[in-house]
């Protein structure tokens, strides 16, 4: 803004730059008390003429659903002039673009008291549904229970948990073949949930020890993979790895390198009619 001032002095331009965070601290009814505290600063045309911190406290009421009046108090301390103390009122009304919703009062009427001789309709309704759904529970408890099918075979299912998987050279990838085999100990899974089994990665001779422990193990995590996409929990396969150490063919010969790329399936839990009866 433009300052007149007397005495011939030169008018001045005069600018004022002021924040200050508010806080509503009460409010009752449609009274709000607030204080708040922040800083500011003035110039007069090219240089600061006064700066420092401000502490305010006020109240604003509504006056209508819009708008507010409102006083506020404020006490500025100077920076420049020693900090002194300055104290103002500033009056004023407040707008509100969006005015808050009104809390309306409903009152409800309880619903009368019924008496044992005055049973409503929808009452009489629940309890009819009720005493039905006791009938269809009672009803399917007196029926004889469907039985999950299972392996025909403790031979047949036991032989298909310890069939094989053979892989090619240098790969973990699941051949065609090996997940037709893991298709078949899925339904033994599916059959038997509580069985649980180990997964034993393996590799030929070739290349060093290390390399073909973590070639055997990725081998039983491309078969546990395999079988927990196909709905198998994770928790029911354990795998681990023996790399070249447990070799089932002597020999350097492609036939025998070829049986011992593989993974072997052991049973850690099983159901009692896959474990074959001691002779």
């Amino acid at each position: 803004m433009r300052a007149t001032r007397t005495l011939g002095l030169k008018d001045v331009n005069v600018g004022i730059l002021s924040a200050r965070l508010t806080q509503i601290f009460a409010r009752t009814g449609g009274l709000s008390l607030m204080i708040g505290a922040g800083a500011g600063a003035s110039t007069e045309t090219n240089f600061m003429h006064t700066y420092g911190v401000n502490a305010m406290v006020g109240g604003k009421i509504r006056v209508g659903k819009n708008a507010a009046f409102r006083v506020d108090l404020i006490n500025d301390w100077l920076a420049n002039e020693d900090w002194k103390s300055y104290q103002r009122m500033h009056f004023g009304l407040v707008l509100y673009r969006n005015p808050s919703h009104e809390t309306r009062i409903v009152q409800v009427q309880a619903p009368p008291t019924m008496h044992s001789d005055s049973v409503s309709a929808e009452e009489q309704a629940r309890l009819r549904r009720a005493e039905a759904a006791y009938r269809a529970l009672r009803d399917s408890l007196s029926r004889p229970r469907a039985v999950a099918p299972v392996t025909p075979s403790s031979d047949a299912a036991l032989a298909t948990m310890e069939e094989k998987i053979h892989f090619d050279t240098d790969k973990s990838d699941l051949t065609a073949e090996a997940q037709r085999i893991l298709d078949e100990k899925v339904k033994v899974f599916i059959a038997n949930p509580d069985m649980r089994i180990v997964i034993e990665g393996n590799a030929d001779e070739r290349a060093t020890d290390a390399y073909n422990m973590a070639l055997g193990r990725r081998r039983s995590e491309a078969a546990k993979a395999y079988l927990v996409a196909k709905g198998i929990d994770p928790v029911r396969i354990v795998v681990t790895t023996e790399g070249e150490r447990q070799p089932i063919a002597a020999g350097v010969t492609p036939e025998a390198q070829a049986l011992n790329r593989r993974a072997e399936f052991r049973l850690l839990i099983s159901s009692a009619y896959l474990v074959k009866p001691k002779p």
